[in-house]
C-alpha cells in the first residue's frame, strides 16, 4: 500500500487550465473532489504561464461577504417604537467570535410594540444566535430580534488581480483559488499545479 501526497516544497501534481468566467466552489482538482461534478476551484494552486499574456486570478483564501443576516426571529417586542425603515441595530449578545455591523430593519409597530421586522441591510459578520436590538429615538424598553440565518459569499471577479505582460515560462508569485478570463491579451497553455 503507498502513499502519494500533495508535497508542498514541489509540484506533484499539474493539469493543463483555461480561465473561465465561472466561480464555482467545487474543486477542480480530481483527487480533492468526490462530488463527481468538477467545479472551478483551485484550492490553493501555484500558475504556470506557457505563453506570455495576462492572467487574471483571485488569490487563495478571498471570499465575498460573510455572515450576512438572511433571517430574523422577533424575540421582544419592545415599547415605545413606531413603524419605520432602515432603523440601526446593535448587537446586544454575541455568539463567541462574532463581530456583526451595519444591519437595518424596518419594523412594523402596533401600539408602541415591534411585531414584525424586515431586514433592510444584512450587514457583515453576524452569527446565528446574535441578539439584534433595534435602535430608535423615544423608544422605552428594547426591541431584540435573533439572527436565525446568515449567508456566505462567494468572491466576485471584483476581487481578482491581473497580472499583466507575465512571460512564458513564469510561475506566478501566488497561489490562486480561481482564474478568470481577463480583459486583453490573455496569456495562454496555463498549468497549474500542487
Amino acid at each position: 500500500m503507498g502513499q502519494f501526497p500533495t508535497n508542498e516544497s514541489f509540484i506533484t501534481r499539474a493539469q493543463t487550465w483555461s480561465p473561465t468566467p465561472n466561480i464555482n466552489p467545487l474543486s477542480a482538482w480530481f483527487f480533492e473532489n468526490q462530488s463527481g461534478t468538477l467545479g472551478t476551484n483551485l484550492n490553493g494552486s501555484v500558475v504556470y504561464v506557457g505563453t506570455t499574456g495576462t492572467v487574471n486570478v483571485i488569490l487563495a483564501g478571498v471570499t465575498g461577504l460573510q455572515g450576512v443576516t438572511a433571517e430574523l426571529t422577533l424575540a421582544s417586542g419592545g415599547t415605545g417604537y413606531t413603524t419605520a425603515a432602515g432603523l440601526p441595530t446593535t448587537v446586544t449578545t454575541t455568539v463567541p467570535a462574532s463581530s456583526g455591523a451595519g444591519l437595518t430593519v424596518d419594523i412594523t409597530v402596533v401600539a408602541g410594540i415591534v411585531t414584525a421586522g424586515v431586514i433592510g441591510v444584512g450587514g457583515t459578520n453576524y452569527a446565528v444566535g446574535d441578539i439584534i436590538t433595534i435602535v430608535q429615538a423615544g423608544s422605552t424598553a428594547p426591541a431584540t430580534f435573533t439572527v436565525t440565518l446568515i449567508t456566505n459569499s462567494l468572491p466576485t471577479a471584483t476581487d481578482a488581480i491581473e497580472f499583466v505582460g507575465v512571460p512564458a515560462g513564469t510561475i506566478l508569485p501566488v497561489v490562486v483559488d480561481y482564474i478568470l478570463a481577463p480583459g486583453a491579451n490573455p496569456a495562454s497553455d496555463l498549468v497549474i499545479g500542487k
